[in-house]
């Protein structure tokens, strides 16, 4: 085998054992969905080299495949991450049994007798 193609998968071993370790910590979800994508792109690597060193081009097809799915992935979570961080458009809370105090009177006191009226007291 030629010396650059076995340069090349030297490079690409490596870059699958840095891309290994981010899927593993990432501190993220998205962390590790780049370091996924990533992969596969080194997937594609070595089909490529591979079809470079032995000359069947019939792999080619494997490697658009691969590529396809990565960008449908990567599309897709895009999407999940977006839905995800959209606010929905009623709140959520819980309904209470008290009425909430008005801007006028402090959240603590008690509510005022009512005013009397011109009839006289209630």
């Amino acid at each position: 085998m030629p010396l650059l193609p076995l340069l090349t998968l030297t490079i690409l071993v490596v870059s699958v054992g840095l891309v290994v370790v981010r899927l593993v910590r990432g501190p993220t979800v998205a962390d590790r969905v780049v370091a996924l994508d990533v992969l596969s792109a080194v997937a594609i690597g070595f089909i490529a080299t591979y079809t470079v060193a032995t000359g069947a081009a019939a792999l080619l097809d494997a490697a658009l495949v691969v590529a396809l799915v990565a960008f449908m992935a990567t599309v897709a979570f895009a999407q999940f991450v977006e839905r995800r961080n959209t606010p929905s458009s009623a709140p959520a809370t819980p309904p209470s049994s008290s009425p909430a105090p008005s801007p006028e009177e402090p959240a603590g006191s008690s509510p005022s007798p009512p005013a009397p009226t011109a009839d006289g007291p209630a």
